[in-house]
């Protein structure tokens, strides 16, 4: 027995279910265990790498002490094929704008991600829109609906719908038919919302205080202009939030000063969105490739937990996940700079 063998050892076989799901949207032709799985996506991401580690990589896979995410699974081996998961993007409030921002998702769902977006920089359903024919804005949620419905036509890299994730900021003048957006059945069925709060926000509902909704314009001179719209009692919207959560699940929060207390600050990135499931906020044109950790395996019989493996494990999960930035294809040429300049990795646990 070799040392990766004898470093992540098989503790128990690869269940009829989980096999079931392989062979419907992670097997290539050929392909008929996972174990085959594995070692195309070890030959793809680390071609290069000592042997030893190749192998002992390879074991901690195959016996899966460590799990990449389902884009590098699947797409592993592919010239094409996109191996990040997480991505965010912007969503500014001009006609040019929106529809890049729809022709980026499109191009993300087709590299196998799950994209956040956030309304907040929408300006509110029935405001002027300077330029147009018609001249009233329909609001961030009509277009976020179009943005579902398109992605329920063009699946994650053609195994799966694609996820998002929808947030808006609790100021935002459109906030209440945000928190209600999907109490409708069938509306923005794929994608998860969340509402963004800040620490004073939350003060406002502890104090009992009340609170504006407001909207920052820009002029055709390039001026900005705020303008307040509706004062809320700030514990009446959380309590909507909650009764949301309570009956459906959704809508999230995400605390704004907490997820931009991160190392971006200091380059100046905001972060005001995050993946469809909310493990990573992200500034814009944000990228992340995620691996997790099943902690279970590192238990022996008497569940004294095995430090030095997982030590290990750690060490040669994150040399994984930064190897895949570099033979991944991404979307665009912004995400591909971005994703280049902050090499960004999400290692979790199972």
């Amino acid at each position: 027995m070799d040392s990766a063998e004898t470093m992540f050892p098989k503790k128990r076989a690869i269940s009829k279910v989980a096999q079931n799901i392989l062979k419907k949207r992670y097997y290539h032709t050929g392909e008929n265990s996972w174990e085959d799985i594995a070692n195309r996506v070890v030959e793809w991401v680390i071609p290069d790498a000592p042997q030893d580690r190749k192998e002992i990589t390879r074991q901690m896979i195959i016996n899966t002490y460590f799990i990449p995410n389902s884009p590098c699974l699947v797409n592993s081996g592919k010239p094409d094929g996109g191996l990040a998961a997480c991505f965010v993007v912007d969503f500014p409030d001009t006609i040019e704008g929106i529809y890049k921002t729809k022709l980026d998702i499109a191009l993300i769902a087709r590299k196998g991600g799950g994209c956040g977006f956030s309304l907040s920089k929408i300006r509110p359903e029935g405001s002027f829109v300077h330029g147009s024919s018609h001249g009233y804005a329909g609001g961030g949620i009509k277009f976020a609906d179009t943005i579902s419905h398109d992605m329920e036509a063009m699946t994650q890299s053609g195994f799966r719908s694609m996820a998002l994730m929808m947030t808006e900021s609790v100021y935002h003048p459109d906030i209440i038919k945000f928190i209600n957006a999907k109490t409708e059945e069938g509306r923005i069925e794929n994608a998860n919302i969340s509402v963004t709060v800040d620490d004073a926000f939350m003060r406002a509902v502890i104090a009992d205080e009340k609170y504006w909704t407001r909207f920052k314009f820009t002029n055709p001179d390039g001026s900005t202009t705020v303008r307040k719209y509706n004062e809320y009692r700030a514990r009446d919207i959380f309590e909507m939030i909650v009764e949301g959560m309570w009956k459906n699940g959704e809508p999230g929060i995400l605390f704004y000063d907490t997820i931009n207390d991160s190392p971006y600050k200091y380059t100046g990135q905001e972060l005001i969105s995050s993946n469809p499931c909310s493990e990573q906020p992200l500034p814009f044109n944000g990228s992340c490739n995620l691996g997790s950790i099943d902690l279970s395996k590192f238990l022996d019989e008497e569940k004294n937990f095995d430090w030095d493996k997982f030590e290990v494990t750690i060490r040669l999960g994150m040399r994984f996940l930064d190897s895949v930035i570099d033979r991944g294809v991404f979307p665009t040429e912004d995400i591909d700079r971005w994703a280049k300049e902050n090499r960004a990795v999400g290692l979790g646990k199972l």
